[in-house]
């Protein structure tokens, strides 16, 4: 079990499920009076396809086709959240990761590169259908996942640097690659962001961590 604070909420999380600990996070989304019930493998919203069943309210093979990062359908971005995830333990948290950033971020997609894209779609059928449902219905976002292009393995074991060598199939203005386990509730195109990377003439935003000379894993990237 680990916890983390995120915006002042403490969030814990184990292997198999997730609980929030307060509803405050959830006023917060696009459509302000949501009803969200996450438990690692479930996320169901009110007012999608059978919410009480925790049933699948799309076909697998549909949803295989929704979430193709290739998808001619998928318009330029403001934001590509860019994330990655080795193994079930970061995996799992993926479809709360997107819904999060997404709620909180307008025209944006999240892309999740995964080691094996179907059988990640297939465990999690039910909240990625779930989520593709509320985005249609917001009018507002995507997700789409595909598999690591590389075996990263032979260049390094730390498997959370593999983020890094990666580059983004979907178009977008910017991207933003952080931690999966960092639950976003507000926009990260923040103006200090921005003024950060035009104070220094650089094409992103960072800080250096506390007592190293190592910048942090959450990073805001102009992708133009």
């Amino acid at each position: 079990m680990r916890k983390w604070k995120v915006f002042g909420f403490v969030v814990t999380v184990t292997l198999s499920q997730i609980f929030l600990s307060s509803q405050a996070i959830f006023n917060k989304l696009v459509d302000r009076n949501p009803t969200v019930v996450i438990d690692g493998s479930n996320l169901l919203i009110n007012g999608c396809d059978l919410i009480k069943k925790r049933e699948p309210t799309r076909p697998l093979k549909t949803i295989v086709h929704s979430l193709n990062c290739m998808n001619e359908d998928m318009s330029p971005k403001t934001v590509n959240f860019f994330a990655t995830a080795v193994g079930e333990k970061y995996e799992n948290v993926l479809p709360m990761y997107s819904f999060y950033a997404l709620s909180s971020n307008d025209n944006a997609v999240v892309e999740m590169v995964v080691q094996d894209p179907h059988k990640f779609i297939s465990r999690h059928h039910a909240v990625l259908s779930s989520i593709v449902q509320y985005l249609e219905k917001q009018s507002s976002g995507r997700i789409c996942v595909r598999k690591f292009a590389s075996n990263h393995a032979n260049r390094t074991k730390f498997t959370n640097t593999w983020r890094y060598l990666e580059i983004p199939q979907v178009p977008a203005n910017y991207t933003y690659i952080s931690d999966v386990d960092i639950f976003i509730t507000e926009s990260v195109l923040h103006p200090e962001r921005l003024k950060q990377m035009d104070y220094f003439d650089i094409p992103y935003s960072n800080i250096i961590r506390v007592n190293t000379a190592m910048l942090t894993g959450v990073m805001l990237v102009d992708s133009e």
